[in-house]
């Protein structure tokens, strides 16, 4: 249980981070601000193209056959939450646990989504533009990789010490950092690359979604 604390430390650091840090001539995604959407989430509500219905939930983003095969909805303690970033970003921030069927382990997915709005004299693509370019040089664990998600996107080299893996991409005026973690440190070196794996599915299963929401 000391282990799943340290993990949700760490990733509760790593998707946090992006909000404190915070032309295209495509589409820019337009949700609601946080004003508007504060009363509770339902699972039945989610992404549509074009609009958010009251509280999104980001698991919506995800397909059935991901949500169900990474057991998302099966811990109690998996929760998404929406507040209000600055004057110009909306954020919601997912922790979602896999608990293993035959141990206390639960790998961490967090999701750090950030919808950007026009900024002074910037439209809303230039300032998460802006945005995800402090992230890049903001990141202290290593170096980044180029990968092809979204409109630029970037993945963490694998880490076998502690199994962590990010990828952190750009669709239009959204930025989104993914984030896995093992539930058990001791496993970190095995399940390093399973991980990383699940971090790139469900960070380019996001981009398309967020890729049809802005079209």
């Amino acid at each position: 249980m000391a282990g799943h604390r340290r993990t949700h430390a760490i990733l509760a650091s790593a998707v946090l981070a992006a909000a404190f840090l915070g032309g295209c001539s495509r589409p820019e995604a337009h949700f609601p601000t946080a004003a508007s959407t504060r009363p509770a989430p339902e699972p039945s509500l989610g992404f549509r193209p074009g609009e958010v219905q009251r509280v999104p939930d980001p698991r919506t983003l995800l397909s059935a056959g991901l949500r169900k095969e990474m057991r998302f909805a099966a811990d109690e303690d998996s929760e998404c939450r929406q507040d209000e970033a600055s004057t110009y970003i909306d954020r919601w921030t997912c922790y979602l646990y896999t608990p293993h069927r035959r141990t206390w382990d639960k790998d961490l997915t967090a999701l750090g989504i950030e919808l950007h709005h026009p900024a002074m004299t910037e439209n809303a693509t230039a300032y998460a533009t802006e945005m995800f370019a402090d992230m890049k040089k903001y990141r202290n664990t290593g170096a980044w990789d180029p990968v092809p998600v979204g409109d630029e996107g970037l993945q963490s080299p694998l880490d076998r010490s502690l199994g962590q893996s990010d990828v952190f991409f750009r669709a239009r005026n959204v930025t989104v950092l993914v984030s896995t973690a093992p539930g058990d440190q001791h496993k970190a070196d095995t399940r390093a690359a399973e991980l990383r794996r699940r971090a790139w599915r469900v960070a380019s299963e996001l981009a398309r979604s967020i890729a049809r929401l802005a079209g």
